[in-house]
């Protein structure tokens, strides 16, 4: 079956998230041939994330032996995330309380 541009796409933010999650996972720096084995992808191809997760502060690469482990700057990303979701929850409720209040037609019902 061919793939379209937007599939190969897919599968490359595919492989990127399996690296990352792989990565977060493990409580120590690793080694590409494990990543690269136990996600069953070339080890060409995950460097070339690596080398991309790297350069973007997500990932570093142990100067003395070679492995590789994720930064502190997930942990922002995930950290804003939380504090978006709260305040939309809390916005969101006040706003349909605020809708039920006042009768609003464009508040769906309770």
């Amino acid at each position: 079956m061919a793939r379209t541009k937007g599939t190969e796409a897919n599968l490359s933010s595919d492989k990127l998230l399996q690296i990352i999650e792989y990565m977060s996972a493990r409580r120590l720096p690793v080694r590409l041939k494990d990543i690269a084995d136990d996600l069953q992808i070339s080890q060409p191809t995950v460097v070339r994330y690596l080398r991309t997760l790297c350069d973007q502060g997500y990932v570093y690469q142990d100067s003395q032996t070679g492995q590789y482990a994720m930064t502190w700057k997930i942990c922002r990303l995930s950290s804003s995330l939380e504090s978006n979701l709260v305040l939309r929850s809390m916005a969101g409720s006040g706003m349909m309380q605020n809708c039920r209040n006042c009768g609003s037609g464009g508040c769906p019902p309770s």
